[in-house]
């Protein structure tokens, strides 16, 4: 007669299998904790990526900005030093109408 456990009554080879499924079970649960660290790992790297992503575009946005702002220096710049003709040109500015002075009697 097989020896049995003395706390649940179970033979030898049926308390062995449950330690061998609660060892297997131990060794899942480390490789899932190691895949969870390695996404943990991804989602950071993701998540910087995607921040300095935003960021580059950021600074190009505002290179691209820049250029049309120096453009626009440097085409009013042409228009005012090589042909002061283009001045003439231009009508002069409507002056702003003055506000008229109600006579109280």
């Amino acid at each position: 007669m097989p020896p049995k456990c003395e706390g649940c009554g179970s033979s030898a080879s049926e308390v062995q299998a449950e330690i061998q499924r609660y060892r297997n079970n131990m060794e899942q649960l480390a490789a899932l904790k190691g895949s969870l660290e390695e996404w943990k790992w991804h989602q950071r790297a993701m998540a910087d990526f995607q921040r300095k992503t935003d960021e580059m575009y950021e600074a190009a946005n505002m290179l691209a900005h820049n250029n049309y702002l120096m453009r626009q220096a440097l085409w009013a710049r042409r228009v005012l030093v090589e042909s002061p003709t283009y001045l003439a040109q231009v009508p002069p500015p409507i002056p702003f109408p003055r506000r008229r002075e109600s006579r109280e009697e």
